[in-house]
């Protein structure tokens, strides 16, 4: 039987082998969706679904879901992180405590209030973490998942233009 997880880091480092000492193969970031493939003591192989790449990373980093749970995240709607670095915050105020860094790329669920909007406190959007916590985000720092996807462009341009942020 499948068994399947939503990588619930910010970023969750995969190894070679079960082995902190391992060599890093690559990461995964935080809403990505992998096939758990085995275990071994604390460590979980998992299958990143794009591109298919197998390797090992500590369970604490990996939500497990059945078939439903993980349809239903996919069916959720999200926001994505479109800053460098940010945090979610256990309150929606300045100097609240930090519940775990966002960076660029992470997607997380957009919370849902009683009239099904996306809950909004002045200034931050409530979010929810792949393992259910939920949290607050300021406004400026991301986006409606699938309004950015729908307006991103893969040229080539734009993937210089993107890697030269992450240089020096």
């Amino acid at each position: 039987q499948q068994k399947w997880g939503v990588v619930n880091f910010s970023t969750s480092f995969l190894r070679n082998a079960p082995d902190y000492e391992s060599a890093l193969e690559t990461q995964a970031l935080m809403g990505s969706v992998v096939e758990v493939m085995a275990k071994q003591g604390y460590w979980t192989l998992v299958d990143m679904q794009e591109p298919h790449y197998m390797a090992w990373t500590n369970e604490l980093g990996i939500v497990e879901m059945s078939q439903e749970e993980l349809n239903a995240y996919i069916a959720a709607p999200k926001y994505i992180c479109t800053r460098d670095i940010t945090a979610i915050f256990d309150k929606p105020v300045p100097g609240s405590s930090r519940i775990s860094e966002l960076i660029m790329g992470n997607i997380v669920r957009k919370a849902i209030n009683d009239k099904g909007n996306p809950a909004i406190s002045v200034g931050y959007y409530k979010v929810m973490l792949p393992d259910g916590r939920t949290g607050y985000v300021r406004m400026p720092d991301v986006a409606d998942f699938k309004t950015w996807t729908a307006n991103r462009s893969a040229s080539k341009e734009n993937l210089v233009k993107t890697a030269e942020k992450f240089t020096g």
